[in-house]
């Protein structure tokens, strides 16, 4: 009779440890769920807080690969997804940091003051 209550002791353990297994497993992916709420809030934050600006620029006279620099009306809140194009042609070769309000660039054609120049960039 001792053996059957050692064997139901043993069998209720074993119970109890894989409840445990479960339950850490829960804290574990609720952890996990947590973490990526708090990343997913603070991109939701940053996209809400930042705006997209679009900037028309007309006038501007320059030579074939001379730098240009231009002052924006916004300061640069992302340097990575500034984008300028001159009538229409995407630059990819230009300079704009995080915090400033100047963009620079070069083409190596002539720029008029009939041409276009549009700078999309966030603030």
């Amino acid at each position: 009779m001792g053996e059957l209550i050692k064997i139901k002791q043993v069998e209720n353990l074993q119970t109890e440890l894989d409840k445990i297994a479960t339950v850490e497993q829960l804290a574990k992916d609720a952890g996990d769920l947590a973490a990526a709420a708090k990343l997913d809030a603070a991109a939701a934050a940053s996209a809400k807080s930042s705006s997209r600006v679009k900037e028309t620029i007309k006038g501007i006279v320059s030579h074939p690969n001379t730098k240009i620099q231009l002052q924006l009306s916004g300061t640069i809140a992302n340097d990575q997804d500034v984008q300028v194009f001159v009538n229409g042609v995407l630059i990819t070769k230009l300079t704009a940091e995080l915090g400033t309000e100047i963009v620079e660039f070069s083409v190596p054609y002539s720029i008029d003051a009939t041409d276009s120049v549009i700078i999309y960039y966030s603030t």
